[in-house]
């Protein structure tokens, strides 16, 4: 049944009970909010508080005017539904007014409460009617408060669009005896205008009717069109014209005033316009490009729908108009990547578009862990609008419904995920389902004790496990799973667990024991986690994290405590992860894991207490390279330049003495520590700064050194060396600014490269010196490029990230090793070797070595090096030509002008889970090969060609190398010394707080809490720091 709501005038004395009510109660929840012509239409559940006999009033912020209105009610269910028609609202005084239900003498503001707050221009979209001699604007507040505006008609389209301001310059103004003519040279507005003019004074605003005549360029307005603009006084009265589209509003302001005294009319010309008035066609070009531009802003959807291998939703056809051909696309998030969509759309009522978008086509853009923004970008008036689709008034009433049944690419290890950001906007997922189910299920598990007794070989531990979100799931239990390998895992159900409590919101209470000697384990590291089924066979795995400092501290600080021989040289030990997070290690014993290094780092660290004070002045530098094997990089070159030429600088080589290298440093014996003696661990802790062309870790014991020594060393200043220039490898996860690995100084090369570290790595320009590798400086240009009375060929590719510490016949089965085999025996490499009478150097990764027995080759004049058996210097000055992959080797010869040759035969897998800063199709300083015969092809063509660096690439290697001489060494000392210069006091006890470890453990506590931050916040105004 259809009823009216009475209309009757309210007093102002009942606002203050409104003001007086607990805002967070006096809500009334709507639904169903839609706007269709001249009517407001939206649903409220009828209650005890609201029932279809209340009133619909209107409340003035700040007059507290409170007008009772009429609204249609129908009824559906427990629905009260109510219709608004605007046109029938009383005339408002100027502000902003608020809706209320107002029930027996309590008063519910109208809101929608459990939605997101919408954008700006998407609250107040809706079109302005007219009310009396002002206009209103229906708005949501940025509570999501339903509310009207009235003023004038500037004010509110300044609201509710994007407003371009423009000017008109008019040449020459008539006021003849029946209309006014307004001549132009230059009309920048459509050329098919509406009819109507807006003329404003102070207080008013009208829109007059007139003519365009496009042959005479002129406009013409009737006089009798103008009476209303007549008062008793002199008025001047602005001009201006107005176009709108998609949420652009374009204001064209007249250069002239229009003057009406009594019955005369006279213009005279504004003089706070600057216009520009082109003066040729030339000019007129330039004048609209300056004007075109790209507005970036919002567009709301809704019935929101993903099938099987499509996404469908409703768009009005104000923002995506088919016949305009929209432009639909995907932006690669913090990437400026856009991807255009194909898409089919459906004509629906009320103006509405259907959008059909097929997932198939996403399949060409996978990228793990990668999320793609939906925008449609359309143009209006020579402006780009590019809108984010949303579905801000869409109700989700928990996480999971922020995410939509994702699509399988290729395998079940790959899907795309379609979702609703926190901002209620579409967006799409790439990555694996694990990482998807753990977005839509939230949870957290955080150990709260663990104990491991080493007699019995057992690991208790107890943990908290805390579901966030409105969904049913069954426990299937604690498990480990290798984290090489997901496949491999060892569960423990719920009947070998003691759930002890179950408390409310869903937090559980989980205790065990694991007897560790009875499990079977693999190398290296396995990470706990509990597992919960969420419905539809799909698992949700929830990490064990940390919250405790001080079971971090003790299980890192007390590591024979809290390890297990598993025989066979075996041991097994807890701990906590970079990211706070309980794993175990299972791993051979370590060489420095015995008595007598723990006894050396005991010994040196007490010697460093005692004797800070008095070293510390003296501001040592120590340097190391490869894990502290090599005295053959850019940190050797470093050492040998501060000693030979700085001898009264305190610098210290640290090496093992076992090194073959250890012989390039005989001369300078004094200045040598060996790897993990007394002297070694004392000066490392008493130095001022930590020099290495490799990260702080290769300077000791990484894997086994877990106490204070550790702690002590990541605090050190660092500058790194490099080992080779950027560009072909993204290396910026392990030598981040913010990162562990984080350096004072980082060196480069070139412009182009300190642009990479600054882009991608986060240094600031003042941390970023351009000044070549140390190792240059011993280049020598004119070696004997013939050895043993052949010229050589230098052969060295680099690493995989996919291949770390896989097994010999994971190996053996791997495309790399299938490709450079293929190389090596191939019996067109060997004949074209003894052709031209070549030697080919095959210098294995480092990281490779455990498996260089396994690449052979049938001709004798392949050489497969080992790692350390000859300096790679040497092997490249005297090469002919290098061939590599992605290695930063590549720079080094392009340095020495020595051509390069790029096998790359994996190239999409490299990019797809290494990548690099550069082009790696396109801007390469050499040529490529895709496949072995290919490369063998590319080779015979440069030995028949002398090996000669092509003119191209000679002449782009001023954008690589910004210094090609001999002082790499003292600009990079002259800038450390710089830096130690600076250093004050202060400095240092800013660097040690902003390092300390247990602060950034309390940093990180502090960025999960969220209404803890707020607090904070509060208190830091209030006390004015």
């Amino acid at each position: 049944m259809t009823v009216f709501l009475n209309r009757a005038l309210g007093l102002k004395k009942e606002y203050s009970q409104v003001k007086n009510q607990n805002t967070k109660t006096a809500k009334a929840k709507l639904t169903n909010l839609h706007r269709k012509e001249n009517f407001i239409s939206f649903s409220i559940l009828e209650s005890d508080f609201i029932t279809k006999e209340a009133e619909l009033v209107l409340i003035n912020r700040l007059k507290n005017d409170i007008l009772t209105i009429d609204a249609t009610v129908s009824e559906s269910g427990d629905l009260l539904h109510l219709t608004i028609d605007l046109t029938t609202l009383p005339s408002l005084a100027i502000g902003k007014w608020d809706f209320f239900i107002k029930q027996d003498d309590r008063y519910l503001r109208l809101a929608l409460t459990n939605k997101k707050v919408a954008p700006r221009l998407i609250r107040k979209l809706l079109p302005i009617e007219p009310n009396g001699t002002h206009y209103i604007l229906p708005f949501l507040t940025t509570k999501n408060g339903l509310s009207i505006e009235c003023s004038n008609l500037l004010h509110l389209e300044s609201k509710s669009h994007k407003v371009i301001k423009r000017n008109v310059k008019l040449t020459e103004t008539n006021t003849e005896e029946l209309s006014l003519e307004l001549s132009y040279e230059y009309l920048p507005f459509s050329t098919n205008p509406s009819n109507y003019l807006i003329f404003k004074n102070e207080n008013q605003i009208f829109q007059i009717p007139f003519r365009y005549n496009k042959l005479k360029q002129n406009i013409m307005i009737r006089k009798q069109d103008l009476q209303c603009l007549k008062t008793d006084e002199t008025v001047e009265w602005n001009m201006y014209y107005e176009e709108e589209g998609n949420q652009i509003l374009i204001r064209y302001h007249f250069s002239h005033l229009l003057t009406i005294q009594e019955d005369e009319f006279s213009f005279s010309l504004r003089e706070d316009l600057d216009i520009f008035q082109p003066r040729d066609a030339e000019q007129l070009i330039a004048e609209q490009e300056i004007h075109e531009q790209i507005i970036t802003g919002q567009v709301n959807a809704e019935n929101l729908l993903v099938h099987q291998s499509t996404v469908t939703f409703l768009i009005s056809e104000k923002y995506f108009d088919p016949s305009k051909t929209p432009r639909l696309f995907v932006r690669k998030r913090k990437k400026d990547i856009e991807y255009d969509i194909q898409y089919a759309v459906n004509k629906k009522e009320d103006q509405l578009v259907e959008i059909v978008i097929p997932l198939s086509q996403f399949e060409q853009w996978y990228t793990p862990n990668t999320r793609l923004d939906l925008y449609v970008a359309t143009t209006s008036f020579g402006m780009t609008k590019m809108n984010r689709i949303g579905f801000y008034f869409g109700f989700f009433p928990t996480k999971a419904d922020y995410f939509m049944p994702a699509y399988t690419v290729e395998t079940d290890e790959k899907i795309l995920g379609p979702y609703i950001t926190k901002d209620h906007e579409l967006s799409f997922y790439f990555g694996k389902p694990e990482s998807y189910v753990k977005q839509k299920f939230p949870a957290n598990s955080i150990v709260k004790k663990i104990n491991l007794d080493k007699k019995k070989g057992t690991l208790s531990a107890t943990i908290d496990l805390h579901l966030k979100g409105d969904y049913d799931f069954t426990l299937q239990g604690v498990l480990l799973r290798l984290r090489t390998d997901h496949t491999n895992t060892i569960l423990l159900p719920p009947d070998k667990l003691q759930i002890d409590t179950v408390v409310e919101n869903k937090k559980y209470n989980l205790s065990f024991v694991l007897n560790l000697k009875d499990m079977h384990f693999e190398q290296f590291y396995w990470d706990f986690f509990v597992s919960i089924d969420v419905g539809e066979s799909v698992s949700r795995l929830v990490r064990v994290n940390n919250s405790s400092y001080i079971t971090k501290m003790k299980l890192q600080h007390r590591f024979f405590r809290y390890s297990v021989d598993m025989g066979d040289n075996f041991i097994l030990y807890p701990y906590i992860t970079a990211g706070d997070s309980l794993s175990l290690g299972y791993r051979q014993k370590g060489e420095y894991e015995t008595f007598k290094y723990k006894w050396n780092e005991t010994v040196a660290y007490i010697l460093y207490l005692l004797l800070f004070v008095f070293m510390k002045p003296q501001k040592i530098w120590v340097i190391h390279e490869k894990y502290s094997e090599t005295a053959q990089d850019n940190g050797y070159y470093f050492f040998k330049h501060c000693v030979e030429n700085h001898p009264e600088k305190k610098v210290f080589y640290i090496i093992k003495k076992e090194s073959d290298d250890l012989r390039n440093l005989k001369k300078y014996k004094k200045r040598v520590v060996y790897f993990m003696s007394i002297r070694h661990i004392f000066y490392m802790l008493i130095s001022s700064r930590m020099i290495s062309s490799e990260a702080k870790g290769h300077a000791y014991a990484w894997r086994v050194s877990h106490g204070f020594i550790r702690d002590i060393v990541n605090q050190k200043h660092f500058v790194f060396l490099q080992h080779g220039v950027l560009g072909l490898k993204k290396v910026d996860k392990t030598f981040n600014a913010h990162g562990q690995n984080h350096a004072d100084l980082f060196i480069t090369s070139s412009e182009f490269e300190k642009e990479i570290v600054n882009n991608y790595f986060g240094y600031k320009y003042e941390n970023i010196l351009v000044s070549g590798l140390a190792r240059w400086d011993a280049i020598d240009r004119n070696v004997n490029k013939v050895f043993d009375g052949k010229r050589e060929i230098f052969m060295m590719p680099t690493w995989r990230n996919w291949l770390d510490e896989v097994s010999t016949e994971e190996f053996i089965e791997s495309a790399y090793f299938k490709e450079y085999s293929k190389m090596l025996q191939s019996p067109r490499l060997s004949n074209m070797l003894e052709k031209y009478d070549l030697v080919l150097n095959f210098y294995v990764h480092p990281k490779f070595m455990p498996y260089v027995e396994n690449f052979r080759s049938m001709s004798d004049r392949v050489r497969v090096i080992q790692f350390g058996e000859e300096q790679i210097n040497t092997l490249l000055m005297r090469s002919s030509l290098l061939i590599t992959d992605y290695s930063s080797i590549a720079w080094e010869a392009y340095y020495q002008d020595i051509p390069v040759l790029f096998f790359q035969f994996d190239l999409e897998m490299y990019e797809l889970l290494q990548g690099g800063y550069m082009d790696l199709r396109n801007d390469l300083f050499g040529e490529a090969a895709y496949e072995a015969n290919a490369l063998v092809e590319k080779l015979e063509a440069y030995a028949l060609n002398g090996f000669g660096l092509a003119d191209k690439y000679k002449d782009a290697k001023g954008q690589y190398f910004a210094h090609i001489d001999k002082h790499n060494s003292l600009r990079i000392y002259d800038a450390i010394q710089l830096l130690d210069e600076k250093i004050t006091f202060k400095q240092e006890l800013s660097y040690a707080i902003k390092n300390n470890h247990l602060l950034k453990v309390a940093q990180m506590k502090l960025k999960r809490r969220k209404r803890l931050q707020r607090i904070l916040k509060k208190v830091v105004r209030k006390v004015g720091l």
